[in-house]
């Protein structure tokens, strides 16, 4: 949704230890990431750590087959705020910053079950 563009920056494509840079775009602001795979077990787990000058976070997903065509994704978030500041501002801002991840994590669902 508001992905501009990625590129793969490093380790082999689709590996843990694959590199990305992502670029997000929110009206005029840009945002760059760098996603980092650190653990791949598919079709049943995939983690990953997305590192930017404000924060870093480590995201834990599982898959449970539900039926032939039905899969279970569960995502397990952890935020970490670099610096004070940002550490105090993140109480503050704890909804927003969930619910922009529950809307990437729901745009993925729907990249992945159209790709099928």
């Amino acid at each position: 949704r508001d992905l501009e563009r990625y590129e793969h920056i490093g380790g082999e494509t689709g590996a843990v230890g694959a590199r990305y840079q992502m670029v997000f775009k929110t009206g005029r602001r840009q945002r760059a990431f760098v996603l980092t795979v650190t653990d791949m077990y598919l079709p049943e787990r995939l983690s990953h750590r997305i590192e930017s000058r404000k924060m870093n976070v480590l995201v834990k997903t599982t898959f449970t087959a539900l039926a032939k065509d039905r899969t279970k994704m569960e995502s397990k978030t952890n935020f970490i705020f670099h610096g004070m500041f940002r550490r105090l501002l993140s109480l503050f801002t704890r909804n927003r910053t969930r619910r922009r991840h529950r809307e990437r994590i729901e745009a993925f669902r729907q990249f992945a079950e159209s790709a099928h």
